[in-house]
């Protein structure tokens, strides 16, 4: 009897220990800046890809990709620079595929850092228990952050993290 009771005990830790956390929680009652919506969307999405920390760093340091002012590329290059993922490519998944073409640059690399970004940004809309209303102003001031982006836009022609974003911040 008393083995059951330890196995049930250790079954239950287990379960605990091994089910899938929630995303985070933002307050009802409090602003939320689009930075740290950003670098947690990115973040969870890289840690639920199993992303290499090697293949992040590579990412971020895709320079033509990043503008250094734009709060937007500020927040998706500071998650993708500071994560801390796996080693083992084999287990990578989701956009993974999108993060390794990034590498190719040109329009093939623009295309996948936009698609990572706005599903990672999508995830992370449906998961962390935002109102509408929350979502509203968040998106508002993406969109708001992006056209500020295109300003700062010179040798850029295109910003894939304000495309992932549904913002305009291309220049043509």
């Amino acid at each position: 009897m008393r083995s059951k009771f330890y196995l049930f005990l250790i079954t239950i830790c287990f379960a605990a220990c091994s089910t899938h956390q929630p995303a985070l929680q933002y307050k009802t009652n409090k602003p939320i800046g689009i930075d740290i919506v950003l670098q947690n969307a990115i973040s969870e999405g890289l840690k639920h890809d199993n992303i290499t920390t090697e293949l992040a760093l590579e990412v971020s340091k895709m320079d033509k990709f990043f503008i250094g002012k734009c709060i937007i590329c500020q927040s998706v290059h500071k998650a993708l620079k500071e994560h801390k993922g796996y080693s083992k490519e084999n287990k990578m998944r989701g956009q993974a595929s999108n993060l390794k073409l990034v590498k190719a640059q040109g329009d093939v690399g623009k295309t996948a850092m936009k698609k990572a970004v706005m599903s990672y940004l999508d995830k992370h809309f449906k998961e962390a228990n935002l109102t509408i209303k929350q979502i509203e102003q968040v998106q508002k001031k993406l969109m708001e952050a992006s056209k500020k982006g295109q300003q700062l836009v010179t040798i850029y022609t295109f910003c894939p993290s304000c495309k992932g974003v549904k913002g305009a911040c291309e220049a043509n």
